[in-house]
């Protein structure tokens, strides 16, 4: 899962582990094992929970990141206290994903513009080059005799 936004990879690993019917807990633990800045995050916070410390606190103090993964915290702490979070999953991992292909979306209606950049600082000199260097020479040429 090389290059999903961490917010998605969590909650895909999410997903599977409770649809393979392990913990919260092993999943973040598992998804630990990617060794990403949000997965030790993730276990960090399973950690607090293990030690019964305020999760809330743990919020608080967490770093600001982005909603989503504000929003992935939130869905985990849920799990530990027990809640059902399945449905909560799936409907975060659809919000995401929809906000990743906008995001793609809006980055490759802006390409074609930052692709000219180097169409008119390298490609146009030369092929006017091509185009004006023959008469250039003639008309140098001429005015040599």
């Amino acid at each position: 899962m090389e290059g999903l936004a961490p917010p998605l990879e969590a909650l895909i690993h999410l997903k599977f582990g409770l649809e393979s019917g392990v913990s919260v807990r092993t999943a973040i633990q598992k998804y630990a094992e990617t060794r990403s800045e949000f997965s030790q995050h993730l276990n960090l916070l399973v950690s607090h929970y293990d030690k019964q410390r305020s999760l809330l606190d743990f919020k608080r103090k967490e770093p600001s990141g982005s909603v989503y993964r504000s929003a992935v915290v939130d869905v985990v702490i849920a799990a530990l206290s027990g809640q059902p979070v399945l449905e909560r999953i799936q409907a975060l991992e659809l919000e995401v994903m929809q906000a990743a292909q906008a995001e793609i979306d809006t980055y490759i209606k802006v390409l074609p513009y930052k692709l000219m950049v180097p169409l008119f600082l390298f490609q146009v000199p030369a092929f006017l080059l091509l185009l004006l260097g023959p008469i250039l020479l003639s008309v140098l040429k001429s005015i040599g005799e």
